[in-house]
């Protein structure tokens, strides 16, 4: 059983501030799925989750090379399974990248790999209510403790 938190968003400044809580209160080793379709929030959400890890670079969405590393508090791993034909050539990353106890992993468009990721990932679904609104749900698996 998860426990869900709904979050309405009513503008892109909104969802990145919801992210960078997420950030600040995410331990290392934390995956986090992100659901939703394109242009639904996924990559500003996560341009919030740098913030919260203290990263100063721009983020970018990875659709082309499929994953970008951020280096804040904790690194960012961001990967982007879009355009990816074969999971098979990820699954062992994600799996190595699910252990590594030095850096937060967020993944969007994960519907490909469902079978390798841990079962108390955080999930976040996005979707578009309005021009600029978006509702997100936000599971939490029950054995997460944030840090306060």
């Amino acid at each position: 059983m998860n426990r869900q938190i709904e979050v309405t968003c009513v503008s892109a400044d909104e969802t990145k501030k919801v992210g960078q809580k997420i950030g600040e209160l995410v331990n290392a080793g934390q995956v986090i799925e992100l659901v939703g379709d394109v242009g639904s929030g996924k990559t500003t959400f996560t341009k919030g989750v740098a913030k919260g890890l203290e990263i100063t670079e721009e983020i970018t969405s990875p659709t082309f090379n499929i994953k970008n590393e951020y280096v804040g508090r904790l690194r960012l791993n961001h990967l982007d399974l879009y355009r990816l034909d074969q999971p098979g050539l990820v699954e062992n990353e994600i799996n190595e990248l699910q252990d590594e106890k030095d850096s937060v992993t967020v993944i969007e468009w994960a519907g490909s790999v469902q079978d390798v990721l841990s079962s108390d990932r955080i999930i976040i679904e996005f979707k578009t209510t309005g021009e600029n609104t978006r509702k997100l749900k936000i599971s939490l698996p029950d054995n997460l403790e944030l840090k306060k």
